[in-house]
């Protein structure tokens, strides 16, 4: 089944153990992304604010938000996991090693966000440290979760200051 297939179960990691990693995977991820971000804005490269922001959590109706937050919060993470670590980043273990696998898959998860080199590079780190855990822990749900919390701190971004 979908679960079991794609390793949605915690693996060999216990339940109350999800949470630190969780918080230390975010951490690490915004962590990154700040480097980044501030990185590539001293050498003179910066992003729009619009910069990936869903437009009908931005302009929509109320009811457009809650959709937008359930497609990014939910939806998203749970599909783009299963295809991005579960599909990809396995078959590309299957055929080479390790490092170049991971590698290789958050350049694809990157890539197929792509909106400028910034947001590439943010996502190119934390689709390392997805694959990475992945790797590590043998479960999607890590990343699922990771995943939805990023969606969740870049939505809540948008809500707070934008909306």
């Amino acid at each position: 089944n979908i679960v079991t297939g794609f390793n949605l179960l915690p693996g060999t990691m216990a339940i109350k153990n999800w949470l630190p990693l969780v918080i230390v995977l975010v951490s690490l991820d915004w962590f990154g992304t700040t480097i980044i971000a501030f990185t590539c804005w001293q050498i003179g490269i910066e992003v729009n604010w619009t910069e990936g922001v869903h437009e009908p959590s931005l302009f929509g109706s109320q009811w457009d938000l809650i959709l937008s937050g359930i497609e990014l919060i939910v939806w998203a993470p749970i599909l783009e996991e299963i295809v991005n670590r579960g599909l990809v980043l396995v078959s590309l273990r299957a055929i080479l090693s390790p490092t170049v696998a991971v590698m290789s898959s958050a350049v694809l998860f990157a890539f197929f966000h792509f909106t400028s080199v910034p947001g590439f590079l943010v996502l190119f780190w934390s689709g390392i440290l997805l694959a990475y855990s992945y790797q590590r822990f043998h479960s999607l749900l890590p990343c699922i979760l990771v995943h939805a919390a990023g969606n969740l701190l870049h939505l809540s971004t948008v809500w707070l200051f934008y909306r």
